[in-house]
């Protein structure tokens, strides 16, 4: 058999994430299994251990493609951005949808005995606060952030916000207008003034 090109074993790879992503959503992780992830990305067993050795190898990739695809939206360089940021979260996929919540419980418990998960969990919210303080640091030289306000303790204070969403959804539906309410309220507390009359000014009329 010819070797196959770069490009080819790379998107056979993200067929195969993909895949493993939906058989997760369908029908969780203890019910999932390998013969269901080879059914969905419509490949061979020996094909799909070309690319990973267990279950746990593609749960790890799962994780850090959820974690590329979160660090390719969540980032900001001045406040406007910040504050768009965190009001288009709000559309996000599964803004109604609790299965990624689900999802994400799963995956911590099974991390209580997957070293490999584990380390990738990790690595996904070291990357995710890294980000934030990323941010936080541009707000910080644009003059945007609170003289009394770390960059630490504003990064940690964003990062309960996204935990916050997460577990809001399994209660009842929050509007888009309380969302940006909310949203308000948080840079409030984070923003010096001038800042908050400046976005307040810039924001489209309801």
């Amino acid at each position: 058999m010819p070797a196959r090109s770069a490009e080819y074993m790379d998107d056979m790879r993200e067929r195969i994430i993909t895949a493993v992503s939906d058989c997760l959503d369908e029908k969780g992780l203890a019910n999932a299994s390998l013969t269901d992830v080879c059914e969905k990305a419509q490949i061979s067993r020996g094909a799909l251990y070309v690319h990973f050795k267990s279950k746990s190898e593609m749960l790890c990739a799962v994780v850090d493609r959820a974690a590329r695809l979160a660090g390719a939206r969540q980032q900001f360089a001045d406040a406007q951005a910040l504050r768009a940021m965190l009001i288009n979260e709000y559309s996000m996929p599964w803004s109604n949808d609790r299965d990624m919540l689900y999802s994400e419980m799963e995956f911590l418990a099974a991390a209580r005995t997957d070293e490999a998960l584990r380390e990738a969990i990790r690595r996904s919210i070291d990357a995710r606060s890294e980000r934030i303080r990323t941010g936080m640091r541009h707000l910080r030289k644009r003059g945007e952030l609170r003289d009394d306000l770390s960059d630490g303790a504003a990064a940690v204070t964003l990062g309960w916000f996204f935990e916050g969403m997460m577990n809001m959804k399994f209660g009842s539906e929050v509007t888009r207008d309380v969302h940006i309410d909310a949203v308000d309220a948080l840079l409030g507390g984070m923003l010096k003034p001038k800042v908050l009359r400046a976005l307040a000014e810039a924001a489209p009329a309801p």
